[in-house]
């Protein structure tokens, strides 16, 4: 009677584990796709800043258009950028000469709620809103109607529109390269 794994040791001799060519194509093939998908991620990045300084704009518009009506106070929303639209910022106030670019500019509890461009690099804004202001009026709940439009370099926008009544969408401006999840203007 043959013992048991003697037929083994005469036969062939498998090996365990991968050879030399096969650890080398697994490592070229890896480095193809990561090298693919690095610049892809660096792209959803950018967009995914985008879109989240749109809607928190978009927010902070409709939440003052709130507060406004709630204590029956006017307030202002400013939209201030240097030349190149770099350094941005937008921020509720009560006060009139608020410049929340400088960080002294404005007051506490305006600056507790102020967007700012750092918060989203690569994302650049302009306002098509008169003097950088939207200005709410409590008792019948209008506001400065305007639009807010944030880009990256790639050629994204994203445009905030905002009507009378306050309310706010965000979409796509016709000159912009498609965003997924909005709609064109």
């Amino acid at each position: 009677m043959e013992q048991y794994g003697a037929s083994r040791r005469s036969g062939r001799h498998r090996s365990r584990g991968l050879s030399l060519p096969e650890i080398l194509v697994t490592i070229g093939v890896s480095s193809t796709l990561l090298a693919l998908g690095i610049p892809r991620l660096s792209e959803l990045q950018q967009e995914r800043r985008l879109r989240g300084a749109a809607e928190a704009a978009s927010a902070e518009i409709r939440l003052t258009h709130s507060h406004a009506i709630k204590v029956d106070e006017a307030m202002m929303i400013s939209f201030r950028s240097n030349g190149d639209a770099s350094a941005w910022c937008v921020a509720p106030r009560g006060q009139i000469n608020c410049d929340c670019l400088r960080p002294d500019g404005c007051s506490a509890e305006v600056m507790q709620s102020t967007l700012r461009a750092d918060g989203f690099p690569g994302v650049s804004m302009s306002s098509n809103v008169t003097q950088g202001v939207l200005s709410v009026q409590p008792r019948r709940g209008t506001i400065t109607a305007g639009s807010i439009d944030f880009s990256i370099q790639s050629g994204k926008q994203l445009r905030v529109v905002i009507n009378g009544y306050g309310r706010t969408r965000v979409c796509v401006p016709p000159n912009g390269k498609p965003v997924t999840g909005y709609s064109p203007c």
